[in-house]
C-alpha cells in the first residue's frame, strides 16, 4: 500500500507543479499579448506621425511653389483628430560667401574644403560650385562632406581655390504628432530668384570704369540684357540703335547690336556682335554719308556680386544715360554663356562645354563670323530659344547698306531656334533666306542643332545662353485683338517671369516688313520692360525709330510712318499655370507672339531627424 500512497503523492505534486506552470504561462502569453498590442500601438502611432509630418511637408511645398515665400507663411500648427502636425522654423540659405580652400578640389574627392561654412544648411543640403551641382549629407568644421558629385544632369569638375560656393534653397522642419509618438523631418527646396529692373549707362562724363549695379537681392548666376539707344521712356524716337546681351561670368558673356540711321538717302546701317562683352551701344553719325555706324560704347560683366552684379565699361562716347533693361536670375539655376560657329553645311552639329545638360537655351546673332574686330556693315538682328526638338522658335531682322531705297525683311518661324537672311549685294531687294538650324537634342554637356539649309558662304557666330535647374515653358500665342486680359498659354508650374519677343506679324514664315520687339516681366512684385526698333521698307529717305518704356511686357505695331504703338499690354498676374496679360491697347492683327516662362525647380529633399 505504502508504495501506492507514495505514488499518488507524487502524482498529486506534479499535478500542482503543472497547474502553476500553465498558470505563469497564461500569464507570460498575457503580458506578451499586451505588449505585443502596446507595440503595434506605438508603432502604428509612429507610422501615423511620420505620414502627418511628410504630409505636410507635401503641402508647404505646393505653397512655396506657388509663391509663398520662405518664412513665416509656411509656419504652422494643425491637428488633425488626435493627431497633429508643425511645420517650423522655414529658413532661407541665400549665400555666396564662401569660397573653395587652398589647392582646390579634384572632380572625383567627396570632401570639399571652403574657408568657411558659416551660413550654409547644418544639416544636409545642395551647392553649386562653378557650373556643378553638388549634394552634402553633412558639415564638418569649415569642410562639407559625404558629397555626392555631379548632380542633376551637371558635371563633376575639378575647382580651383576661391572657386564661389553658391547655395539658394529654404530648409524647414515638420513635426508630425500621433498618440506619444513624434517624427521629426526636414526639407529642402530649391530657390530659383528672378528679378527684372533698368540701369542706365554711365555717364561718359565719367570715363571709362566700373558701374556697380545693387538691390537684385541675391548674387546672380546670369544676367539677360536689352536695350535701345534711348534715355528717357515711352517716347518713339528717330534713329535706331538697338541690342541684347547674356553673361554669367567675367570670362562667359555675349552681345550683339544693330544701327540704322534715319533721314537718309543711301542707307547706313551696322551691326557687331562681342563675345567679350554684354551690352554694346552703336553711334548714328548723321554728318557722314559714306559711315555706317560705329562703336560708341560697351560694358563687359567684371563681376557677380551677393546683391547684384558689377559691369566695367571699357569704351565709353557719349555723356548719355541710356536705359538699359535686366533679368537676373539666381539661385539654383546653373547658366552658362557660349557661343560656336554654325556650320556651313547640312547635319548635325554637337555644341558641347556648358557643363551640365541645359533645359533652355537662348540664342542671338548678328550674322557675322567676326567678333569683337570690327564693325560691320548692313544690320542684321537674330534671336530665338529652345526647349526641346518640339518647343522653340527664332524671329530675324536684316537689312542692307550703301543702296538708296532699301527693303529690311523679318521672318519668324516658331520651330526652329536659328534663323539667318542674307541680301544680294547692290540691290534693293528683301532679303531671302541664309540659314536656318532645327534643334535636335538637350544633351550631357551642351546640345545639339541641326543645320537645315546652309549659310550658303559663311560660318556664322551665334551666341548663347544655357540654363539648367528651373522649371521652364516656351511656344507662342496670337495678340488679342480687343483690350482686356488674356492668358494665351498653360504652363505646369507657376512661373516667376516671362520673356515675350515677335515680329509684329501674324503667323507666316514669309519674309516681310515687320518690326522687332522684345519684353520681360516677372519678380515679386511684378517688374516690367519692353523694347522694340523699326526699319521702313522702301522710303526715299531712311525712317527708322525706337522705343522703350517700364510699363508693359509688349509694345506692337506696324511698320509705317509715322509709327504707333497699335498693341501694348501688362503682365497682369502670375498664377499656378500660367500667366494673364493686360491688353491696355489693341488692334485687330492677331500677331504672333514667342515666349519663354521660368519657374521654381521643383525638388525636395527630405531627412528624417532622430
Amino acid at each position: 500500500m505504502r508504495p501506492a500512497l507514495r505514488q499518488r503523492g507524487q502524482l498529486l505534486v506534479a499535478g500542482v507543479v503543472l497547474i502553476v506552470v500553465v498558470a505563469l504561462m497564461v500569464v507570460a502569453l498575457g503580458f506578451l499579448y499586451v505588449s505585443s498590442e502596446r507595440s503595434s500601438t506605438l508603432h502604428n502611432q509612429s507610422d501615423a506621425a511620420y505620414f502627418a509630418a511628410r504630409s505636410r511637408l507635401e503641402y508647404v511645398r505646393r505653397l512655396y511653389l506657388t509663391g509663398t515665400v520662405c518664412g513665416a507663411g509656411l509656419n504652422t500648427t494643425q491637428p488633425v483628430g488626435n493627431n497633429s502636425f508643425t511645420t517650423s522654423g522655414a529658413t532661407l540659405y541665400n549665400v555666396s560667401s564662401a569660397g573653395v580652400g587652398l589647392g582646390g578640389v579634384t572632380a572625383a574627392v567627396t570632401t570639399i574644403p571652403v574657408d568657411s561654412t558659416a551660413g550654409y544648411a547644418p544639416l544636409f543640403g545642395r551647392v553649386v560650385i562653378d557650373r556643378e551641382e553638388m549634394y552634402y549629407g553633412a558639415i564638418s568644421g569649415n569642410n562639407f562632406v559625404n558629397v555626392k558629385r555631379g548632380t542633376s544632369n551637371t558635371v563633376a569638375a575639378a575647382h580651383a581655390a576661391g572657386a564661389v560656393v553658391v547655395q539658394g534653397l529654404c530648409n524647414i522642419t515638420s513635426i508630425g504628432t500621433a498618440g506619444s509618438a513624434n517624427r521629426t523631418l526636414k526639407l529642402n527646396m530649391a530657390r530659383q530668384n528672378y528679378q527684372q529692373g533698368v540701369l542706365t549707362k554711365r555717364n561718359g562724363a565719367a570715363g571709362t570704369g566700373t558701374q556697380s549695379v545693387t538691390g537684385v537681392g541675391f548674387r546672380p548666376n546670369a544676367v539677360i540684357f536689352f536695350w535701345t539707344r534711348l534715355t528717357t521712356n515711352g517716347t518713339i524716337t528717330a534713329q535706331a540703335n538697338s541690342g541684347v546681351g547674356f553673361a554669367t561670368s567675367p570670362a562667359d558673356q555675349y552681345a550683339v547690336v544693330v544701327g540704322m540711321v534715319d533721314g537718309q538717302g543711301t542707307m547706313r546701317n551696322g551691326r557687331r556682335a562681342s563675345a567679350g562683352n554684354a551690352i554694346i551701344f552703336l553711334d548714328n553719325n548723321t554728318a557722314n554719308p559714306n559711315r555706317f555706324p560705329q562703336l560708341l560704347a560697351q560694358a563687359n560683366l567684371q563681376s557677380m556680386d551677393t546683391d547684384g552684379f558689377t559691369l566695367n565699361w571699357t569704351t565709353n562716347g557719349d555723356a548719355n544715360a541710356y536705359r538699359i533693361y535686366y533679368i537676373a536670375i539666381g539661385g539654383d539655376t546653373d547658366a552658362f554663356v557660349g557661343n560656336f560657329d554654325m556650320n556651313n553645311a547640312t547635319g548635325n552639329q554637337p555644341v558641347t562645354g556648358t557643363g551640365f545638360q541645359p533645359d533652355l537655351v537662348m540664342f542671338i546673332h548678328a550674322a557675322d563670323g567676326a567678333i569683337d574686330a570690327v564693325n560691320a556693315g548692313d544690320a542684321e538682328f537674330g534671336i530665338g530659344f529652345a526647349q526641346s526638338s518640339t518647343a522653340g522658335g527664332a524671329m530675324v531682322y536684316s537689312s542692307q547698306t550703301g543702296v538708296a531705297n532699301a527693303t529690311p525683311g523679318w521672318q519668324q518661324i516658331t520651330n526652329k531656334p536659328i534663323l539667318f537672311l542674307n541680301h544680294a549685294p547692290g540691290n534693293n531687294n528683301p532679303p531671302t533666306q541664309a540659314g536656318q538650324a532645327d534643334f535636335v537634342s538637350m544633351d550631357t554637356n551642351g546640345f545639339t542643332i541641326k543645320v537645315t539649309t546652309p549659310s550658303g558662304g559663311a560660318n556664322w557666330n551665334v551666341g548663347y545662353l544655357a540654363l539648367r535647374g528651373a522649371r521652364v515653358a516656351s511656344g507662342a500665342f496670337n495678340q488679342r485683338t480687343s483690350v482686356g486680359t488674356q492668358s494665351p498659354v498653360t504652363v505646369a508650374f507657376y512661373p516667376q517671369g516671362i520673356m515675350l519677343a515677335g515680329r509684329d506679324l501674324a503667323t507666316a514664315a514669309t519674309v516681310a516688313a515687320g518690326r522687332t520687339s522684345v519684353g520681360a516681366a516677372g519678380g515679386n512684385p511684378i517688374v516690367s520692360g519692353n523694347v522694340w526698333f523699326e526699319d521702313q521698307s522702301g522710303v526715299g529717305n531712311s525712317n527708322t525709330n525706337i522705343y522703350n518704356d517700364a510699363t508693359n511686357i509688349i509694345s506692337m505695331g506696324t511698320n509705317v510712318n509715322p509709327p504707333t504703338n497699335l498693341a501694348q499690354a501688362t503682365l497682369q498676374s502670375l498664377s499656378l499655370g500660367g500667366f494673364t496679360l493686360n491688353w491696355t491697347a489693341a488692334d485687330a492683327v492677331a500677331r504672333e507672339i514667342m515666349y519663354w516662362a521660368i519657374g521654381p525647380r521643383d525638388y525636395a529633399d527630405v531627412e528624417e531627424i532622430f
